[in-house]
C-alpha cells in the first residue's frame, strides 16, 4: 500500500495545479464567447473582471499564473494527442476540451524543462512543489479557513421575495491553493485506506471498485440497478419502502463524532497493517475539522449586508437547525464517553461552560466544509456506523447514497423497525433527519398524493399502484423508479433543473447582445445552440454522432434511461423545450434588424442551420441505444 508521502510526489501536485489552471482558462474562455458577441462594456471581461473579482480569487489566479507557463507559451497538441489511448472502440474517443487543455499545459512543462530549465515559472513551481511536501509533515501547519459562497436554492429578486421571506442559500467552501492540494491528497489516501472497511450498501464517494480485473467507480447508477434487481426478485409481491434525506448533513455533522469514526477505522486498518502510519494523516483530519464550524465561519453572515451585497443576492440568508438540534436535547447533557483526547477537551470546555451558565452547544463544534474534498469521506465514516448496526439480512435492500437512503422489505412491520433503528442510530450520531411521513396523513380528499411526493423522508410506505392504497414511485438520486420495475425517469425537480437551465444560456447571451451586437445572426444563433448542445449531450458532431462517447454533459448523469412512455415523453419535452428556446431566438435575432454594430464581412460567413435528431436528447438518450 503507498504510504501518505507517495500521494505528494512532484507529478502529481504539478498535474493537480495544471488542472486547476485548465479550469480557471475555461471559465475565461466562457466569458471570451459572450464577449466576441458584443461590444457592449457590460460584457466585457477584460474591464470587469478587476472589478467583480473577490480578492480570494484574484488571490488564486495570480498564484497559479506564478507556477504555469504563460498562455502564449503553451505547445500545440499533436493530433494523435488529442484522443484517448487503448481505447477498444472502434472508433477513437477524442478527450474533453478541459483533459485536452490539462494535457497541453503539462506537455508545455515537460517541454521547458528539456529546453529551458530556468524559466521563472519552473523555479517557482519547484519551489512550491518543495514547500507542499514539506508542509505535509509540518506540526505547525494549520489550514486557513476556507472563503464562504453562498449558492442559491432557489434565487428570487427583490421585487419577487415575500415579506420576511429570504433567499436561502448553502454554504459552499473554496480553500485556498495550499490548503486544497494537502487536503485532496490526503483524501484520497485515506479514502483508499479506509474504503475496505465500509459496506457494499454504501455507494458515494468510494474508491475504485476491482470487479474482474476491472476499475469501477460506482455511482448512483449502481443504486438504481440494485433496485430493479431487488424488485425483479420479488416481482410477485407488494413491497414497502422507506426514504430518508437528512436536514443539513454537512453542517450538522458533530467534530467529535467524526474524530472518533476516524479513530475506530484507523484502528482496524492498523491491525490489518501493522506497518501503517496514519498519525500525519490523522493531525491534518483535525486541522481539517478546525479549520471550519458552521455557528463561527457561516451564520456570522446572515447579519452583515455587505456579504450578501458582495455576492448580489437580495436577502440571503443561511439556514440552521438549532431548534431541531435544541428540541432533540442533543447538546445539553455533554458527550458520550470515548478514549479519544479531544472528547476530554470539549467534556473540560462542557464543564467550565456550565461554570459560565452557557449552554454546551454554545462550545459545541460542529459542521464541515461543503466542497471541501475530505467531507465526503467524513460522511462515509460517521453513517458506517449506521450501516453496520442495521444488521441488514438478505431479505431486505438497504442502500446509502451519502446521507440519502431507501429501505425495501415485503413486510411493513419488517420496514418499520429498520426505520425506527436507523432514526436510533442517527440519534447516537448527533443528525437530524426529516420527519418520515406517511400516505394516510398526506393523502388529499380527492386522493391526490402531492403533498407526500414533496416530502424528503417518507415511509414506510407500499411500493405499488394508487389504486391498491400504495405510492407507484420512488424518487432516488435524481431518478423515479416505477413499482412495475420496468418504467425509469427523470426526477420532476431535475427535469425542471435541466430546464432552467437552456433558459438561462438563451437568456444570458439575448441580454448580451442586446446593445453591441458584434457578429452576424448565424453567428449568435450556432453560439447559442453549440452550448446547449454541449452541456446537454456533449461533443456531438455529424461524423460522429452514432458512436461517440458523452462525457462531462447532462446525459451522463441520466444513462439509465431507457425506451419506455414516461423517458420518453420528458426526453421529447427537453427536446422541445431547447428547439422552442432556439427558434424563438432566432425570431428575435430577424425582428431585431439591423445591428447596433457593423460585422466583419467573413468569405465563409455562418449561416444559420438546423440542428435536429443527430444532437437531439431523443437520439443521444434513447435512440441510439436501441439502435445498437
Amino acid at each position: 500500500m503507498k504510504t501518505l508521502h507517495d500521494y505528494f510526489s512532484g507529478e502529481r501536485i504539478i498535474l493537480y495545479l495544471c488542472k486547476v489552471r485548465a479550469k480557471q482558462a475555461h471559465a475565461r474562455n466562457k466569458k471570451h464567447g459572450i464577449h466576441i458577441l458584443t461590444g457592449h462594456d457590460a460584457h466585457n471581461y477584460h474591464i470587469n473582471d478587476s472589478n467583480t473579482t473577490s480578492e480570494f480569487d484574484k488571490k488564486l489566479l495570480s498564484e497559479i499564473n506564478q507556477l504555469m507557463p504563460k498562455r502564449r507559451q503553451w505547445i500545440r497538441l499533436k493530433k494523435e494527442d488529442r484522443y484517448k489511448k487503448n481505447n477498444k472502440n472502434a472508433h477513437k474517443q477524442k478527450l474533453s476540451s478541459l483533459e485536452i487543455t490539462t494535457k497541453t499545459i503539462f506537455l508545455t512543462i515537460k517541454y521547458f524543462r528539456k529546453r529551458n530549465p530556468n524559466e521563472l515559472f519552473l523555479i517557482n513551481l519547484d519551489n512550491f512543489v518543495n514547500e507542499i511536501q514539506n508542509t505535509v509533515s509540518d506540526p505547525s501547519y494549520t489550514i486557513t479557513p476556507p472563503k464562504i459562497y453562498p449558492k442559491p436554492k432557489n434565487l428570487k429578486s427583490a421585487s419577487s421575495l415575500k415579506p420576511g421571506e429570504n433567499n436561502v442559500c448553502r454554504p459552499i467552501t473554496l480553500f485556498h491553493l495550499k490548503d486544497r492540494i494537502i487536503i485532496c491528497f490526503v483524501n484520497k489516501f485515506l479514502t483508499c485506506v479506509f474504503d475496505k472497511y465500509f459496506e457494499s450498501y454504501s455507494l458515494a464517494f468510494r474508491a475504485a471498485q476491482d470487479s474482474n480485473g476491472v476499475k469501477k467507480i460506482l455511482s448512483h447508477h449502481d443504486a438504481i440497478e440494485s433496485i430493479l434487481t431487488y424488485k425483479s426478485a420479488h416481482a410477485t409481491n407488494p413491497l414497502w419502502v422507506a426514504e430518508c434525506d437528512m436536514k443539513k448533513f454537512y453542517d450538522s455533522v458533530n467534530h467529535i463524532v467524526a474524530l472518533n469514526s476516524f479513530d475506530r477505522l484507523a484502528g482496524l486498518a492498523t491491525i490489518d497493517t501493522p506497518s501503517l502510519d496514519l498519525r500525519v494523516a490523522r493531525q491534518i483530519f483535525i486541522k481539517y475539522l478546525d479549520c471550519y464550524c458552521f455557528k463561527t465561519n457561516v451564520l456570522c453572515h446572515n447579519t452583515n449586508e455587505a456579504y450578501w451585497v458582495e455576492h448580489r443576492i437580495a436577502s440571503g440568508a443561511f439556514d440552521w437547525i438549532e431548534a431541531e438540534l435544541t428540541k432533540l436535547n442533543y447538546y445539553n447533557h455533554g458527550f458520550s464517553p470515548s478514549l479519544s483526547w479531544r472528547t476530554l477537551i470539549c467534556l473540560i470546555k462542557y464543564l467550565l461552560s456550565c461554570l459560565k451558565k452557557r449552554p454546551v452547544f454554545e462550545q459545541a463544534r460542529i459542521g464541515v466544509p461543503q466542497g471541501g474534498a475530505l467531507s465526503g469521506l467524513i460522511a462515509n465514516m460517521v453513517l458506517d456506523e449506521v450501516d453496520k448496526k442495521l444488521n441488514i439480512s438478505d431479505d431486505f435492500l438497504y442502500i446509502r447514497f451519502c446521507d440519502d437512503m431507501v429501505i425495501m422489505h415485503p413486510n411493513q412491520k419488517e420496514c418499520k423497525k429498520k426505520i425506527n433503528t436507523y432514526q436510533s442510530l442517527l440519534k447516537t450520531l448527533k443528525l437530524v433527519p426529516h420527519k418520515f411521513e406517511s400516505i394516510k396523513k398526506l393523502r388529499k380528499s380527492d386522493g391526490s398524493l402531492a403533498p407526500f411526493w414533496e416530502k424528503k423522508s417518507k415511509g414506510p410506505y407500499k411500493w405499488d399502484e394508487a389504486r391498491n392504497h400504495g405510492f407507484p414511485w420512488i424518487g432516488f438520486v435524481g431518478y423515479e423508479v416505477h413499482c412495475s420495475g420496468k418504467e425509469i425517469r427523470i426526477r420532476k425537480s431535475s427535469l425542471k433543473k435541466e430546464i432552467q437551465k437552456q433558459k438561462r444560456i438563451v437568456e444570458h447571451i439575448k441580454e448580451s447582445i442586446e446593445k453591441g451586437q458584434r457578429v452576424t445572426n448565424g453567428e449568435v444563433a450556432k453560439s447559442v445552440i453549440l452550448r446547449l448542445i454541449g452541456m446537454s449531450v456533449g461533443r456531438v458532431e455529424l461524423w460522429n454522432h452514432k458512436h461517440v462517447v458523452n462525457e462531462m454533459c447532462w446525459q451522463v448523469g441520466f444513462r439509465m434511461l431507457r425506451n419506455t412512455r414516461h423517458a420518453i415523453h420528458q426526453i421529447k419535452r427537453l427536446d422541445k423545450s431547447r428547439s422552442k428556446l432556439y427558434y424563438d431566438l432566432l425570431h428575435h435575432l430577424r425582428k431585431k434588424g439591423k445591428m447596433s454594430t457593423k460585422p466583419k464581412v467573413r468569405k465563409n460567413a455562418q449561416k444559420i442551420i438546423s440542428y435536429n435528431r443527430p444532437f437531439s436528447y431523443f437520439h443521444q438518450v434513447i435512440s441510439r441505444k436501441t439502435e445498437s
